[in-house]
């Protein structure tokens, strides 16, 4: 009986069902006023558009409540879906975008079938997930994605991974890492392009490495991931 009070405690302590259980719906009622201000500056639709991509159908993981996407469906007619760990948020974003579909989940456990999108965006939220279950988000994503469509990773991004104390939760940490390594390590993964920001939107010419956030844009391609043999002569 004790082993299973232990583990259910350390169940409960991930900070995805932290997040599930009550973080979440803490983000998305500080940050609203700011998810109002971003909706006519949002840097993902402007490099999107930039490279002239069109999904038919889009998830966005960390979708708050559905913002992005609306914007997304406004500009490219795309069909969008969205996941978040607020239930706050999806019930607000159902009300105001009817048209987007949206459901409380997770990265690790994406609640959709395989190949069904050519476009999945991971909206910020990767620098709070469990590094246990990076590798399952990696899987999640890949496994939804169909061949030739697009990732949009826009996130925290530096040289050496690390961590923050979190500074609404003695129990999360903010981490920090060059999140698109969780694709690019695959040959079915090319990078699009990648673009490095300031968090802080401050004007320098060097951007402080706390505060350095990056967009990268990758396909996946299963069918030019390999060549013949070169070392064959």
């Amino acid at each position: 009986i004790l082993q299973i009070i232990l583990t259910g405690i350390t169940a409960m302590s991930t900070q995805k069902n932290i997040f599930l259980s009550s973080e979440g719906d803490e983000w998305y009622k500080r940050n609203l006023s700011a998810i109002e201000n971003k909706k006519e500056e949002d840097p993902v639709l402007k490099i999107m558009a930039l490279y002239d991509s069109t999904p038919k159908k889009t998830l966005e993981i960390g979708c708050s409540n559905g913002w992005r996407l609306s914007g997304l469906e406004k500009a490219t007619h795309s069909q969008c879906f969205g996941i978040d760990p607020s239930a706050q948020a999806i019930e607000d974003g159902k009300e105001k975008y009817p048209h987007i579909q949206l459901k409380i989940g997770s990265a690790d456990e994406i609640p959709f079938t395989k190949n069904m999108f050519d476009c999945v965006i991971i909206g910020y939220c990767l620098y709070l997930c469990d590094r246990d279950d990076l590798f399952k988000i990696a899987y999640e994503v890949d496994r939804v994605l169909q061949d030739n469509g697009i990732v949009v990773i826009y996130d925290f991004c530096t040289e050496i991974p690390y961590y923050n104390r979190y500074q609404y939760h003695d129990n999360i940490q903010s981490f920090k890492m060059a999140y698109a390594k969780l694709f690019t390590w695959n040959p079915f993964y090319r990078t699009i392009c990648s673009i490095n920001m300031n968090y802080n939107k401050s004007l320098s010419l060097e951007i402080p490495k706390d505060d350095q956030i990056n967009i990268t844009l990758l396909k996946k391609d299963k069918k030019n991931a390999y060549i013949m043999n070169p070392y064959v002569y």
